[in-house]
């Protein structure tokens, strides 16, 4: 009998020593009273043991938090009941003197001096749960993050030769680009949205990323309905053991290229501006070089010979002097320069214009036809309005072969505006080739004669003096009559 009594106070104090070492909070619920708990209960509850041992299942209940008191409360009650459908294991959160925590309860239903009692036990888990509440933040930023960027964020599966296998991932930018939802697009080949003379290129760079891990480049992206949008792609290599990926993030560079693009077409507008110059320069001073030739090879030349020589070599000057103007009123359209306008003579700037025109072509025969101008009709313009004339009548020169040069001007008057129609009877110009002929060069780079500037330089002008221009048949149904050049102007006092 000492043997089992002297076991049983050694039993009960290595339960003791357990009980009160154990991280594990104890606690054993009977009659609505604490019969028994431990230090980790204290512990956990932030109290002293003494005060616990004064707590009631309503004490207990008060501690939890509210969005688990409900479910807490109902299991307790089973448990006083004896009921059979209890959840014996769950997690609840807690608020202590020292803040809010997370703990997992296990309850057992004992037997304790021949009463049934509720035996529950409890782990502190609050840092396991406030990692995953970090973790499930920070997936969430990540995810808004990943859906509501501008960046098209998307990963695909490949393999070592290079090709694409599948879309793993995308973003709802990706899905906005492509117009699919993330369950079609998860199902189109990644092939499909690279254009057909790029996916050499595109297998390049996955070779590379591959090889090296990384790169960072330009290619297109076809759309859906056939279009290309340029990007910018920035790609990174991930391995899961045999698998490989590629996180890719696409960045639209419409803008850039757009912006290369333009510089491209200004650096080649400028080198066939510089070509126009050369050759027509080259052409004037060749006239004029010959004349000078003859003029000094003559010696015996007549005063007449050496008249014509002079007013050729004046036409090839008048003509470099009005290609001067024609570049420059160029420049200074790309320059953005801003000029004031004033009042100008009509009448005035035509006499001036029909005056160089003559000096400029000295072999030819004109008839000049003046119709309602009179020297009060005042239009708003400037000093290079004269040099809109003089292309329109330059045009009209050139465009006819007649012995005789034949070129009406007529006026009408329109509420604020002039109406001025300058018609020439030359070979015309047909519909199907009117579309374009105001812009820039269009002649020269079609046929490598003239200069193509003379034309725009009149849209030019007529645009800044708030104008319009447009042309039609001097002989209505018969291009091959002449063209008409209409002019509208606005008037001022």
């Amino acid at each position: 009998m000492e043997d089992k009594a002297s076991s049983d106070n050694e039993s009960e104090e290595f339960l003791q020593l357990l009980s009160e070492q154990t991280f594990l909070a104890l606690l054993l619920l009977q009659d609505n009273q604490v019969k028994y708990t431990n230090q980790a209960t204290a512990v956990m509850f932030d109290t002293k043991i003494e005060e616990i041992y004064k707590w009631t299942a309503q004490s207990i209940l008060a501690a939890v938090d509210e969005e688990d008191r409900a479910f807490t409360t109902e299991q307790l009650m089973k448990k006083q009941k004896g009921e059979s459908d209890v959840v014996t294991s769950y997690s609840i959160k807690i608020n202590t003197p020292s803040g809010p925590k997370y703990i997992n309860l296990f309850s057992k239903t004992v037997i304790y001096k021949g009463k049934t009692a509720d035996l529950i036990s409890g782990v502190d888990i609050t840092e396991q749960r406030q990692a995953e509440i970090e973790l499930k933040e920070s997936e969430e930023k990540f995810k808004l993050l990943f859906h509501n960027t501008n960046d098209s964020i998307f990963m695909i599966q490949v393999d070592e030769e290079g090709n694409m296998l599948k879309f793993i991932e995308v973003n709802d930018t990706t899905c906005k680009w492509l117009g699919l939802s993330r369950q079609k697009l998860l199902q189109v080949s990644p092939e499909n949205l690279i254009p057909p003379d790029l996916k050499k290129k595109g297998q390049e760079a996955i070779l590379w990323i591959l090889k090296f891990g990384f790169l960072t480049y330009e290619i297109d992206i076809l759309l859906l309905d056939g279009n290309r949008l340029p990007v910018e792609m920035s790609s990174s290599l991930f391995t899961d053991g045999e698998k490989k990926y590629i996180l890719s993030s696409a960045r639209e560079i419409g803008d850039r290229v757009v912006a290369r693009k333009l510089r491209e077409s200004q650096i080649e507008e400028k080198t066939l501006l510089l070509d126009i110059i050369t050759h027509d320069l080259r052409n004037y001073l060749a006239r004029i070089w010959a004349c000078v030739e003859y003029s000094s090879d003559t010696a015996e030349g007549t005063l007449q010979e050496i008249k014509q020589q002079a007013a050729k070599s004046k036409s090839s000057l008048l003509e470099i002097d009005n290609l001067i103007d024609n570049i420059s009123v160029l420049m200074k359209r790309d320059l953005g320069v801003d000029y004031k306008l004033k009042p100008v003579k009509l009448l005035k700037v035509v006499n001036k214009c029909i005056a160089d025109v003559k000096d400029i072509y000295p072999d030819k025969v004109f008839e000049f036809n003046i119709e309602n101008i009179t020297k009060d009709q005042l239009i708003l313009a400037d000093t290079l309005f004269d040099q809109l004339i003089i292309n329109v009548l330059t045009n009209a020169v050139k465009n006819d072969s007649a012995e005789k040069v034949v070129i009406d001007f007529s006026l009408t008057e329109e509420d604020s505006t002039y109406l001025l129609k300058i018609a020439d009877h030359g070979k015309g110009i047909p519909e199907d080739k009117r579309t374009d002929i105001f812009e820039r060069y269009s002649e020269f780079r079609k046929t490598g004669k003239g200069s193509g500037l003379g034309l725009f330089i009149i849209k030019t002008l007529v645009e800044r003096y708030q104008g319009q221009v447009s042309i039609r048949n001097t002989v209505e149904d018969d291009y091959s009559k002449g063209t008409t050049f209409s002019l509208r102007l606005k008037k001022t006092t």
